[in-house]
């Protein structure tokens, strides 16, 4: 075989004394470029965790408005309804059950719509607590503002703690604390990557949960309706025995607006997107109206079939009293999971706990983002240390997620006796009411947003959004969530037939509005010693509408959108109808 001719793959390589100097330093090794290239990757991440650049430490507008509905879907459909529907069933019944959730699903409406048009007018880190404090009162905005971190920040252990519970469900000699660390460490690792990775991940896990959900649906109305082999059809089987109300009767369904209000907590979560959104005026009514009515959907087809597949007095619906033998045994809890079971459909019952496992690694995925971004808020605004406003160049609150994520901790707590149920069942009541807060004082908010500008001769026209259920909607979502809030304090102090009347009922009834009320009261004790007064409340005439806006001459910029509505009223009435409500 004849060799290679030296210059066809092989090329000589040149005498030093044939090349330049140039020439000489362009033929380094290929491993040290490699290597220098390495050490600038590595150089070039690091100083993405340096402080963002300028004086104002702001959020990147990463977020698409596909990216904001994700959010709140996945940060909505998760332990409210895959585990805490249980208790719901258990305790109002099927129908209490579909008109509590249906209730609370119009409010929130309501709620979504004020929301939009103060989060589209001040788009603000942590716009909730910025609203109370900036047109209710400064005392009720650091008790909202800390509430909303509190109900955010526990709940990632909340979430962690349910999932110890769900691995209950298969025999595995995997260890519950390798588990727990496991997703723990997912949820780690996708806070710690740039916020457009923290959306293309939330996508992932929602976009699942969608498509189980629907999958249940189909296969929930085929064993309602008889259309599975050897599986006979249940039709209104449990609505006549054991019937759609509980005994606890009215209270019973008053007792569900809690987990109601727990389980849609997450729908707000677009406005606390506003700062990071890339078209805060496009991208938030839209995913507000959007995320709303998939919500509805999901929540109100699937526990409508819930109540008809499984019956309210299944002693598996989320039992309060379970040692650590019987918890092994019974803690298969959800009712979708238990639909399954009772239909005897081999396999499902395992892939539905699959689903709420993914489910509880996106709320607790959304429990950091929520938790993160109100604490920045807080700290911008002096009510917490300013170390907790710290923003990286790639926009992420580092302090406040590490601070976040060290409540996760909790969750190992579980691993102690019957300490997951004992956690869920906590920490539920005490994000349970937040929620209602919450939502009551955004509605509360936009009335006084409107009443102030009114009193300054400013008008609504100037806003890039307004509200479509106007100050109508906000009044109605303020008196709901007042009424169901004095319904709790009635239902805690009388409890239903079936609940011991005690005082670890009452706390685990009204503790998110003790800690809200006791906040409140500090802060005001706090203003006392240090300015002399506690004062309640602002003057409309004196309250600040410019600062916060990102239009650069706000008079000019309405006439531009008041332009554009009046292009939209003369648009056909199917369509006005159609952005009315999506």
């Amino acid at each position: 075989m004849q060799p290679l001719e030296p210059n066809m793959y092989h090329p000589p390589m040149p005498s030093p004394a044939s090349v330049s100097k140039s020439e000489l330093s362009s033929l380094e090794p290929m491993e040290k470029a490699s290597s220098n290239t390495f050490k600038r990757w590595i150089k070039d991440k690091l100083d993405d965790f340096k402080p963002s650049e300028g004086e104002v430490k702001e959020m990147k507008p990463n977020l698409s408005s596909f990216a904001l509905q994700m959010l709140a879907i996945g940060g909505s459909i998760g332990t409210g309804l895959f585990l805490g529907s249980g208790e719901a069933l258990a305790t109002g019944g099927a129908a209490g059950l579909l008109i509590c959730y249906t209730l609370v699903s119009f409010m929130i409406y309501f709620m979504m719509q004020c929301l939009s048009e103060l989060a589209v007018t001040f788009p603000v880190p942590g716009a909730f607590s910025h609203y109370s404090y900036r047109f209710i009162d400064k005392s009720w905005g650091f008790a909202i503002g800390w509430n909303y971190f509190m109900q955010w920040l526990i709940l990632l252990p909340l979430e962690l703690s349910a999932a110890s519970m769900t691995f209950r469900f298969w025999e595995t000699t995997i260890p519950e604390g390798w588990l727990i660390t496991i997703f723990f460490i997912i949820i780690i690792s996708i806070n710690m990557m740039p916020v457009q990775i923290y959306g293309y991940a939330e996508i992932v896990f929602s976009l699942s949960k969608v498509i189980s959900i629907i999958a249940f649906l189909i296969l929930g109305l085929l064993i309602l309706f008889g259309g599975i082999p050897r599986v006979e059809p249940v039709l209104d089987r449990y609505w006549k025995d054991p019937g759609p109300f509980t005994p606890n009767g009215f209270k019973g369904i008053l007792s569900v607006f809690v987990t109601a209000s727990f389980s849609f907590s997450g729908t707000e979560m677009c406005g606390l997107c506003a700062a990071e959104a890339s078209n805060p005026r496009r991208s938030i009514p839209k995913a507000s109206k959007q995320v709303f009515w998939r919500i509805l959907f999901f929540y109100i087809t699937t526990l409508t079939l819930v109540g008809f597949l499984v019956p309210y007095n299944n002693p598996r619906l989320v039992p309060r009293d379970l040692d650590s033998s019987s918890a092994k045994a019974q803690v298969s809890s959800s009712p979708l999971v238990l639909a399954l079971e009772i239909a005897k459909i081999p396999g499902l019952p395992s892939i539905m706990n699959v689903v709420i496992l993914v489910s509880i690694l996106s709320v607790g995925n959304s429990a950091i983002y929520a938790a993160s971004r109100t604490l920045v808020s807080l700290s911008q605004g002096g009510s917490a240390p300013k170390i907790f406003g710290y923003v990286d160049r790639k926009g992420r609150p580092l302090a406040a997620i590490l601070l976040t994520l060290s409540f996760g901790l909790l969750s190992y707590g579980s691993l102690i006796g019957d300490g997951a149920h004992t956690i869920f069942v906590w920490l539920l009541s005490l994000s349970g009411l937040s929620s209602l807060f919450t939502w009551g004082s955004i509605c509360l908010a936009m009335i006084i947003f409107r009443r102030a500008m009114s009193v300054q001769g400013r008008y609504i026209t100037e806003l890039g959004y307004i509200s479509s259920t106007g100050l109508f909607g906000a009044w109605f979502g303020f008196i709901f969530c007042t009424i169901v809030l004095v319904a709790q304090f009635w239902v805690a102090i009388s409890p239903p037939v079936t609940s011991e009347k005690s005082v670890s009922h009452f706390l685990r009834t009204c503790l998110g509005a003790i800690v809200i009320l006791a906040s409140f009261i500090c802060h005001k004790i706090y203003l006392r010693i240090t300015r002399g007064s506690y004062f309640f409340g602002f003057n409309a005439a004196e309250i600040d509408l410019i600062s916060g806006r990102k239009e650069v001459n706000i008079i000019d910029e309405g006439k531009a959108y008041e332009e554009e509505r009046l292009a939209a009223r003369k648009k056909p009435w199917y369509v006005r109808f159609y952005h009315i409500w999506c």
